[in-house]
């Protein structure tokens, strides 16, 4: 990340910790019920719901292993080819599609199907990020990265759920 655009991510983060500070008690009470609420939740499941729902990147790192080790055990079981062809040639490409997922998952909207408006063949930002066609994008690595994404989205899930059976428990 560019200097300034550090200097932009930190301004950020001093909005929402300011925004955090200005809410009333109850709501403040509602996040430390829903932290009380996670007790017991395995690691993953904890990490995912803190990333995308308090927007924590301190758990990022984490997550982005975590991923990583889903996409390899997969790769291995399926026998996946461990380098893809790019415009620069060949690269490995799990670690690329685990960060891709965690990108995504916070900014959606970058991610959308490209506009057939735009001029020329429309790409796909996955197809840019990993600098591959998006041809190849569809055929060959999307499958593998929609193994990745759907298990994030199951340990989401599994998080919100343990968090709302412990938030009824409570109440």
């Amino acid at each position: 990340m560019v200097p300034g655009g550090q200097r932009r991510a930190q301004r950020q983060r001093e909005v929402v910790v300011a925004q955090v500070h200005a809410v009333d008690e109850e709501a403040r009470m509602d996040v430390a019920e829903s932290a009380l609420a996670c007790a017991g939740l395995e690691d993953r499941y904890h990490w995912a719901l803190r990333y995308s729902f308090a927007l924590d990147d301190s758990v990022r790192e984490n997550l982005r292993a975590a991923l990583l080790a889903v996409a390899e055990r997969h790769s291995r079981a399926e026998r996946w080819a461990p380098m893809m062809a790019t415009t620069d040639g060949p690269r490995p490409y799990l670690s690329t599609l685990a960060n891709m997922a965690l990108l995504e998952e916070r900014a959606p909207a970058r991610f959308l199907k490209p506009s057939k408006v735009a001029i020329g063949r429309p790409r796909c930002m996955h197809a840019v990020l990993l600098n591959i066609s998006t041809d190849l994008w569809r055929r060959c690595i999307e499958p593998k990265y929609e193994v990745v994404v759907n298990e994030y989205r199951i340990w989401l899930g599994i998080g919100t759920a343990h968090m709302r059976r412990a938030l009824r428990e409570e109440g």
